[in-house]
């Protein structure tokens, strides 16, 4: 299949000239991509692999390539509930945790197909006595052994998921180590925030707690992802902490999530919010005004502010999902900052 029909087959969100979205093959979808990463930005210089903008007048006749070897991955740091509750059955002779484990770091599963380009790092984290109980990996590129090694065993205790997150963005200039891209977090949970004692409260301001520090990192340049490992997370809280986590304002669409309820699911669910977390990310060679760019990879257009398109920040552009995949691929990315 060549690369082109590749793409197709990915069903690539379409816009038409100039920005203005037409259809979405796979169903209209507003949740958007949140590019505004303050950490890590390139120099725009015109060497190798960076933006080569062509001469030519303002506006739409005016556009950029972008090759793939230009990016900066963003770094994945996997927040991994550890509490008793994961050690339940889940199906296939799994646990929920060795579930987890297998979607993470089997064999073809999400980290080994990404972990060449995307650095990922990993919290775990329960609470018994100690609160929260974390073991924690900085972010590297081949993470895959290291991680799979500290998924082999489950803690127990408590779901203190406000805890970990204040942990994770307190200690995340140790996380990220050296890479100086943007970062997401992946927060993977089968149940309700607890407190530290394994109780919630009356009013559950435990679930408040956990929104409240997800929007902190959003606050801070983070993204977070949320998938719910079985039914335990409610509906109503896993929206509400892919809200924070995407910065969706009262009245926007909600962010997407993902729930799994067997261990093929789960595999499933995992891929997706890893690569929604993964985006690819370059500087342009001069600022645009977020969906004004028209923007193409194969020279098929790809639509703004879409879990598998683009968005830009300035003159920072982030492609997710199968838009990033396909500029992996090497699909070039040509970038047109908009008709006046």
């Amino acid at each position: 299949m060549s690369l082109r029909a590749w793409l197709l087959a990915l069903a690539l969100p379409l816009v038409g000239a100039c920005g203005s979205k037409t259809a979405l093959s796979r169903g209209e979808r507003d949740g958007g991509m949140d590019a505004g990463f303050d950490a890590g930005r390139r120099d725009a210089g015109l060497d190798a692999g960076a933006p080569r903008p062509d001469a030519g007048p303002p506006g739409c006749e005016r556009s950029a390539t972008i090759a793939f070897e230009s990016s900066d991955p963003t770094t994945v740091i996997l927040l991994i509930d550890a509490s008793s509750s994961m050690g339940e059955p889940f199906g296939d002779g799994l646990t929920r945790w060795q579930a987890v484990r297998a979607a993470l770091t089997g064999p073809g599963a999400a980290i080994e197909r990404l972990e060449a380009r995307v650095p990922f790092g990993l919290v775990r984290y329960s609470a018994v006595v100690e609160c929260p109980i974390v073991d924690s990996l900085p972010a590297a590129l081949l993470a895959r052994d290291g991680i799979d090694a500290l998924l082999v065993d489950l803690p127990g205790g408590a779901t203190p998921t406000a805890e970990a997150m204040a942990f994770t963005r307190a200690e995340l200039p140790r996380l990220r180590g050296a890479f100086a891209g943007p970062v997401s977090f992946v927060l993977a949970t089968d149940g309700e925030p607890s407190g530290c004692d394994g109780r919630v409260t009356s009013g559950n301001p435990e679930r408040a707690a956990a929104v409240a520090e997800v929007r902190r990192a959003f606050d801070a340049g983070v993204r977070t992802f949320v998938l719910s490992v079985g039914a335990g997370v409610s509906d109503a809280h896993l929206a509400d902490l892919a809200n924070a986590g995407a910065g969706v304002a009262p009245g926007q669409p909600d962010a997407p999530t993902w729930r799994a309820d067997d261990p093929a699911s789960l595999a499933e669910v995992v891929a997706a919010a890893v690569d929604a977390a993964s985006s690819c990310v370059a500087t342009l060679p001069w600022p645009v005004a977020g969906c004004a760019a028209e923007v193409t990879l194969g020279g098929l257009p790809v639509a703004c502010d879409d879990p598998d398109g683009y968005a830009i920040d300035g003159d920072r552009i982030t492609f997710a999902g199968s838009a990033c995949r396909a500029w992996e691929s090497g699909l070039p990315a040509v970038v047109r900052p908009g008709c006046e």
